[in-house]
């Protein structure tokens, strides 16, 4: 692994040095200069109000963040070189990287390890010192000068790489438009589909019920009013005379024997 270490020192040493001078900074108190003035009302329009220092709240955050920092690479990333076994980070991270231990690589010398744990922080340092030198209290005319000679690229890094405007440019505009297209078809279309099923829902409850209210409701009805007023017409017939009876028997007997001569 300590080649996988070397490679690392060799590709993030330049990286080191501007994101060291970058935190000094943004954190040490420098004030702006003569050639830094600007007219108040240019100023304020195009960069929302007069640059002051940062907070207690963000230095003391910065500097806790820093100590955690070194004491996390004390506790989890002390190179074996210096305490006799492997890095607790290393180990952790050993499941995850199987393939590299498969690739074979050359055994590098203490020698070089070394070189490249001091190149890490002479490089950190230096751009301490340099952040140090060119910002605190605006006495260098350096950060002008460069800024003079090279205002593209001030440009570029004043306006962090553009990330923001790309971001807005793509991801942003990307989502508004989605989001319009999505509320209109949540407008036009899911709505549009659920008050249809809406109505055809109401439209099948209201037949539903105009079917069970004049078709059920009135057989049910009908036929209880029939069987309700043929009990009433057969409820006169019954008088109690036997010769009532008589006279009704011998009618339907001449009516039983009317009929069986007019089938045959």
């Amino acid at each position: 692994m300590a080649a996988h270490q070397h490679a690392a020192a060799a590709v993030t040493a330049p990286n080191d040095f501007a994101a060291t001078a970058d935190v000094v900074a943004a954190t040490v108190p420098h004030q702006h200069g003569p050639d830094h003035a600007h007219d108040t009302h240019v100023h304020e329009d195009a960069h929302g109000g007069v640059p002051h220092e940062s907070p207690n709240s963000m230095t003391w955050v910065l500097a806790a963040l820093a100590f955690a920092a070194v004491v996390s690479g004390i506790i989890f990333g002390l190179p074996a070189l210096w305490s006799g076994h492997e890095p607790l980070l290393e180990k952790f991270l050993a499941p995850s990287l199987p393939a590299a231990e498969k690739v074979p690589f050359a055994p590098a010398s203490h020698s070089e390890e070394l070189l490249f744990q001091f190149l890490g922080v002479a490089i950190a340092a230096l751009g301490w010192i340099t952040a140090r030198t060119l910002y605190v209290d605006a006495k260098s005319q350096v950060p002008a000068r460069l800024k003079e000679s090279f205002a593209r690229a001030w440009a570029v890094v004043y306006n962090k790489y553009y990330v923001d405007e790309l971001y807005g440019a793509t991801v942003i505009r990307f989502s508004l438009f989605l989001s319009r297209v999505l509320y209109w078809i949540d407008q036009n279309v899911i709505d549009s589909f659920v008050n249809f099923m809406g109505w055809v829902g109401r439209s099948v409850a209201y037949v539903d019920a105009a079917f069970d209210n004049y078709v059920v409701d009135g057989a049910v009805n009908g036929l209880a009013d029939l069987i309700m007023n043929g009990g009433r017409t057969l409820r006169r017939v019954q008088t109690g005379h036997i010769q009532a009876y008589l006279f009704g028997a011998l009618g339907g007997a001449i009516v039983f024997v009317i009929l069986q001569y007019v089938i045959r």
